[in-house]
This record gives structure tokens, C-alpha cells and sequence, in this order.
């Protein structure tokens, strides 16, 4: 059995990290999405 994993979303397809890209991991078939939390600009984590 095996996993697939997307790193930081379909970031081949959307910019890393952002909801586009976790969208697109889960369409195209991720079991799993890994990303990186990080602070926006006005300070929101």
C-alpha cells in the first residue's frame, strides 16, 4: 500500500502554500497534503 503525499500542495501548478495549490493536490489525487505554516503580512498565522 503506498501514499501519496503533496508538498505544499500542487506547487508545480499553484504558488506553494496556498489554498490553489492544496485544492489542486487533493483534485489530482493526494492522499495528504504537507505545508508549511507561516505568518501573513497583517500577522495571522
Amino acid at each position: 500500500m503506498s501514499c501519496l503525499i503533496a508538498h505544499r500542495g500542487a506547487s508545480a501548478e499553484a504558488p506553494e502554500n496556498s489554498m490553489p495549490a492544496l485544492e489542486l493536490g487533493m483534485e489530482l489525487g493526494a492522499d495528504a497534503i504537507e505545508l508549511d505554516v507561516r505568518r501573513s503580512a497583517d500577522g495571522v498565522l
